[in-house]
């Protein structure tokens, strides 16, 4: 059977997250959990790769003390940009491959952060192959589809907006490498940029005032992504005031790149919190499955009935007598 590969958005701090979904054995989501890149489902990690602080949460025992962090959000997005739609792609081909390479990428990023990005550049460099990963990963971005472990799984509207305005910001940010030398093209850009960012966080309030986020520690894990947020966004505006006066192209596409990060951190931070238990989907499947097979025990007795009522029509009628068309009835309903 044909498993569809699953994720988890990537941060750049490690720290070991227990999950609330209980996938399947054989889903590969299963093998992805022991040997994913550090998750941005934790509620401490900051969006920022230059953050060095160190998380307040305490270490599980055996873990190991260090924490490991991506230094640049280049690497950071190295894995849900290229990798992730990559194996998507060879597991149409080939389960086994994919599930394979996720189980060997998935384990040296996690051990070294930003293996991926060396991985890339070092086979780029063999072909001698020069390009600017930040601007490839934008560009990429714009045309790689949403997947459904990034997207909340509520049916309610706020949190479909959310989906659709995280969506429609990651792809106006995409546009800046096609649109940046173009000045009134560029000038049109930023103002849908501004107004795309103003719509999410309006979504994301809509969210907190609804109530669907009741427990503390989710508050706390969403406001901190939020501020982030917000930080970057202010972050990328001075860098656009930057830009036009001293021309530095590579800080935008920088910046851009990390509200990509930071757009995809908050989404992600809002499903862990408000989505339901994947125990709950297992049994409403449960019970839909349980019901498909009710509907198929009664279409199959359907069926026999209605071939025994056409098997009796063929008898010759020299043998319709009352004893024998009740025998041979009773015989084929068994």
């Amino acid at each position: 059977m044909n498993t569809r590969i699953t994720y988890d958005n990537y941060s750049y701090n490690h720290t070991n997250t227990t999950s609330t979904t209980t996938p399947s054995s054989s889903s590969l989501t299963s093998v992805a959990g022991s040997t994913s890149p550090p998750s941005s489902s934790s509620s401490t990690a900051s969006a920022s790769p230059m953050n060095h602080s160190q998380s307040n949460k305490p270490q599980q025992p055996g873990q190991n003390q260090e924490t490991h962090r991506y230094t640049s959000v280049t690497a950071a997005l190295v894995w849900p940009i290229i990798v992730r739609p990559l194996l998507c792609k060879i597991q149409k081909h080939s389960q086994y491959a994919a599930v394979t390479l996720l189980k060997a990428f998935g384990k040296a990023e996690h051990r070294e952060p930003g293996f991926l990005l060396e991985l890339i550049t070092t086979i780029l460099a063999s072909r001698n192959i020069n390009v600017d990963m930040t601007e490839a990963l934008l560009r990429i971005q714009a045309n790689i589809p949403e997947f459904e472990e990034q997207r909340c799984r509520r049916a309610e509207e706020p949190f479909q907006e959310l989906n659709r305005k995280t969506l429609a910001l990651k792809k106006i940010l995409s546009r800046i490498p096609d649109v940046l030398y173009d000045r009134q093209v560029f000038l049109e850009t930023i103002r849908k940029i501004a107004n795309a960012i103003k719509k999410l966080l309006d979504c994301v309030n809509e969210i907190f005032t609804c109530g669907f986020i009741t427990r503390y520690q989710d508050k706390r894990a969403v406001e901190n992504r939020k501020r982030e947020f917000i930080k970057d966004s202010k972050i990328f505006s001075q860098t656009l005031k930057e830009y036009f006066r001293c021309g530095d192209e590579r800080a935008v596409l920088q910046s851009a790149a990390q509200l990509i990060y930071a757009t995809n951190a908050i989404q992600k931070t809002i499903k862990n919190c408000c989505d339901l238990p994947q125990q709950s989907s297992n049994q409403s499947s449960a019970v839909s499955s349980q019901q498909q097979q009710q509907q198929q025990q009664q279409q199959q007795q359907q069926q026999q009935q209605t071939a025994a009522a056409a098997t009796i029509e063929t008898i010759p009628s020299r043998l319709i007598n009352g004893r024998i068309v009740l025998f041979y009835s009773v015989y084929l309903l068994i």
